[in-house]
């Protein structure tokens, strides 16, 4: 039976997100908002901007504030910070809830000055390698997490770094594979030869390494192409490389769609090139579907969900001959990478939504019933 459902009551959990775009932190609010709702919490997501990739389950409620994430001046940059202030802190004292998560911490400055009055608890996460932060945007997560209750970090790496710089209860959860496309049936048939790879198209995912690294394997393996799902800053920079590199015929950038995952579980393989990540839900996802995966030994997560050589393979950040060779490797031992991409899909099990979302309900609660 499940662990609260019967002395602990019903908690009232607000999610805080500034958008619910296409990015891991949605993708978390998506399922945890669902599972808590389903174990028979009140839950209300608050979505602060105007962007909404992932629907929310209609067993929780969701507030649209509209605010654009984008301002066309200075003034509307103004107008709307202060907009933010005022919508965020009158939904929370309508809603009064018992819990606020904050899945990134930066939300958390719309709440100062009210947890006295309004006596919820707040929980926040740190999703990204910490070391990355300047000085200043460290001195800012602190001061956010001096008023939380409690903490997730995503990896050990990340729990480790924090430990003697905050006080509040903290643990550490790995990310769900909370995709409802990667718990469908793909038949490792009718292969395409094909390189696929999701994410952000951003300098953190270094697809400039990735597609350098294609451009080796394309001299030798001419019927291979690279599909490239996304959107994201640099797009122009990578558009202008794949030109330059004569590869337009067969690198190609697919956009953002919610089912990238089933579009690519026909593919040969999947390549995550990134320099640093938290714990990445576009690898966990490939991994699930029995993907064949090559990853970039960054920091945090990609190490701790791949045993190099096993479920798997990690090359060294930025090593466009590395990855180079890992992939030819694929391609001259397709058994030993379909062995690979079997063995990887034991991260539904490990890093199911029910295992994972329990997880996180179980913390929230012991935060909600400390007095």
């Amino acid at each position: 039976m499940e662990k609260y459902s019967i002395w602990r009551p019903a908690m009232k959990v607000m999610f805080l997100i500034s958008n619910l775009g296409s990015g891991g932190a949605e993708r978390t609010v998506q399922y945890l908002a669902n599972y808590l709702s389903c174990k028979g919490d009140v839950v209300t997501v608050v979505n602060i901007g105007n962007i909404k990739f992932y629907d929310i389950t209609k067993n929780a409620k969701l507030i649209e504030l509209n605010i654009p994430s984008i301002p066309k001046n200075i003034l509307d940059r103004v107008k709307n910070i202060m907009l933010r202030f005022i919508k965020v802190r009158l939904t929370v004292k309508k809603e009064r809830p018992d819990l606020i998560f904050c899945i990134m911490p930066g939300e958390i400055r719309y709440l100062i000055g009210l947890k006295k009055n309004c006596a919820f608890k707040l929980i926040s996460s740190e999703r990204i390698l910490p070391e990355i932060h300047s000085k200043k945007e460290l001195k800012s997560i602190l001061r956010h997490y001096k008023m939380c209750d409690g903490v997730i970090f995503q990896t050990d790496r990340a729990a480790k770094f924090y430990s003697d710089l905050i006080e509040c209860e903290s643990k550490v959860i790995h990310n769900a594979v909370g995709n409802e496309w990667v718990y469908h049936e793909y038949p490792r048939d009718n292969i395409r030869n094909t390189i696929s790879a999701i994410g952000r198209l951003c300098d953190q995912k270094d697809y400039v390494t990735l597609i350098q690294a294609f451009e080796i394997v394309h001299r030798v393996y001419r019927d291979y192409n690279l599909e490239i799902y996304g959107e994201g800053p640099d797009k122009a920079k990578i558009e202008n490389l794949i030109e330059y590199l004569n590869l337009q015929n067969c690198v190609m950038l697919k956009g953002v769609c919610k089912n990238a995952i089933q579009r690519i579980a026909d593919t040969r393989m999947f390549v995550l090139s990134s320099k640093y990540e938290g714990m990445p839900n576009a690898l966990m996802e490939a991994m699930g579907v029995g993907l064949p995966v090559i990853s970039t030994d960054c920091p945090n997560g990609p190490a701790e969900l791949i045993e190099n050589g096993i479920n798997g393979m990690l090359v060294p950040v930025g090593d466009v001959q590395a990855l180079a060779e890992a992939i030819i490797y694929f391609i001259e031992n397709e058994e030993k990478a379909e062995s690979m991409g079997k063995k990887a899909k034991s991260i539904l099990i490990t890093h199911s939504i029910e295992n994972q979302a329990n997880e996180y309900r179980e913390f929230l609660h012991s935060i909600f019933g400390k007095c």
